[in-house]
């Protein structure tokens, strides 16, 4: 089983890469890398809207895993096209950084959504109130992911520049 996530996982970054390749962008004059606060507002409508699709069945957190993983091969591809393998190296770092806690948090919730998914439908086919409880569980635990996604996205949006500035000018030597 494990072989097979691994094989998923790999397949989708490759998937980044070969769109990537198809499509050219020159990131040579790129000076600096900006977080801003509207991330904080968009991964908190992207949790709300999770967990609003998690009760109607639609199993959105895997949709947004599955688009980081092949961003991070678009992107890894256009790094490495116009820094070579600096580009490559902190494409990786960046990614071991700061999208593997990401990546582990929205797996996890998109688990617990499915959970709660299956759940709900049990409920309303067989009626049975130990479901309902079940039901509260869930969303508790997908509340705490939520909180933990938030901060680290808080993390990243503070710490960023002072992490990635100093790591992307000695990497990708630009000015």
């Amino acid at each position: 089983m494990k072989k097979y996530i691994i094989a998923i996982v790999l397949g989708l970054i490759g998937l980044g890469i070969v769109i990537g390749l198809n499509n050219h962008v020159d990131l040579s004059n790129v000076v600096k890398i900006t977080f801003t606060y509207r991330f904080l507002l968009k991964m908190f409508l992207i949790i709300l809207c999770g967990i609003a699709l998690a009760f109607a069945g639609i199993p959105f957190f895997i949709f947004v895993l599955i688009l980081e993983l092949i961003s991070f091969g678009i992107v890894t591809t256009y790094l490495a096209m116009a820094f070579s393998f600096g580009g490559i190296a902190f494409s990786i770092l960046y990614f071991l950084i700061f999208k593997m806690v990401y990546c582990f948090l929205l797996s996890l919730i998109s688990f617990y959504a499915l959970k709660l998914t299956k759940n709900n439908y049990l409920y309303i086919f067989k009626r049975f109130h130990e479901y309902k409880n079940n039901r509260r569980l869930y969303l508790k635990k997908m509340l705490i992911i939520s909180v933990f996604i938030l901060l680290f996205s808080l993390l990243v949006t503070t710490l960023g520049n002072k992490v990635l500035l100093p790591l992307s000018k000695f990497l990708l030597k630009i000015v």
